[in-house]
């Protein structure tokens, strides 16, 4: 029976740079300019590097590609078999295990893919990570929100009366920083804080009053979640919004949930022989075509 080959999953995410001086491709091309060792960061301190590994502009599609690279040195998997017991790697002094994780990046559409590998880079670490090279006492970052499915996304943005916002947060996996910024759900946060409360969960509803929560609020609202969402993936356990489009008569209150249906692609990919590992070609192939799918969804080429 034939192997099965592996597949990629991509996630989509939307990228908003704080400071407009700063777009990301202006960061992307000083990463490209420099050499391997340079690109090497530490996320937090003591944490092991993350650099990128492979950069290249793609003049013709308009986009970036880029491979990342979370170096790993305080313990590492063994190989084994069916048949051969578990045995250890040939590493050489200095060497460390590589988590590899590769994106592409859409300056026209500020759109970036990117490979979902469990124990890789995450979209959050790539924003803080490229947010490391801005300019000397210049304060820079950027936002990577993920994107709903198609059908969620479409029924959010056609609803124009909402009933019912259900958020629970871990409190915790919010840091100050972000709160300062304007967090819609702050004061919920702080009380948490001061009963020593983890978790938070509200919900605001009109309940049979037959009124409507504000729209505009409600909006700005789920455009919170969702950059919260690509900050702090942890820290949104539930994000429902109970709405419904009263331009369509037929349309009823549905509840759409923001967390589950992330949009996402799945493609198969090829591995080395050797090693096992996933091809960089077929991980950037897997890229490009999750975004030939994307913009095919689009109204604007």
């Amino acid at each position: 029976m034939a192997e099965s080959r592996p597949e990629m999953t991509v996630k989509v995410f939307s990228v908003q740079a704080l400071d407009e001086d700063h777009p990301l491709e202006l960061i992307l091309e000083d990463v490209c300019a420099l050499g391997l060792e340079d690109r090497n960061r530490e996320l937090a301190m003591g944490a092991t590097p993350v650099r990128v590994e492979d950069i290249s502009w793609q003049a013709q599609p308009g986009f970036w590609l880029f491979d990342f690279v979370r170096l790993r040195y305080a313990h590492g998997p063994g190989r084994a078999s069916a048949n051969r017991p578990v045995s250890g790697f040939d590493m050489r002094n200095g060497d460390g295990f590589a988590e590899e994780t590769a994106m592409l990046y859409c300056p026209r559409t500020k759109m970036l893919f990117a490979q979902y590998n469990h124990f890789g880079l995450k979209d959050a670490g790539a924003a803080k990570y490229f947010g490391l090279f801005g300019p000397e006492n210049v304060a820079i970052g950027y936002e990577f929100c993920p994107q709903l499915d198609d059908t969620v996304a479409a029924k959010l943005a056609r609803a124009d009366q909402f009933s019912t916002v259900r958020v629970k947060l871990a409190r915790n996996e919010i840091t100050s920083a972000y709160r300062e910024n304007g967090v819609a759900l702050e004061r919920a946060l702080d009380l948490g804080e001061g009963l020593q409360g983890p978790m938070v969960e509200v919900t605001i509803s009109v309940g049979h009053t037959g009124q409507r929560l504000h729209a505009g609020r409600v909006r700005a609202l789920i455009g919170q979640l969702q950059r919260l969402m690509g900050q702090h993936p942890g820290a949104v356990k539930t994000a429902e919004i109970t709405g419904r489009d009263s331009s369509d008569r037929l349309s009823v209150n549905e509840v759409l949930d923001m967390l589950a249906p992330q949009k996402r692609y799945v493609f198969e990919v090829e591995k080395n022989l050797n090693d096992l590992r996933f091809t960089r070609a077929s991980r950037y192939r897997a890229l490009q075509q999750a975004y030939n799918a994307w913009r095919r969804t689009q109204r604007t080429p």
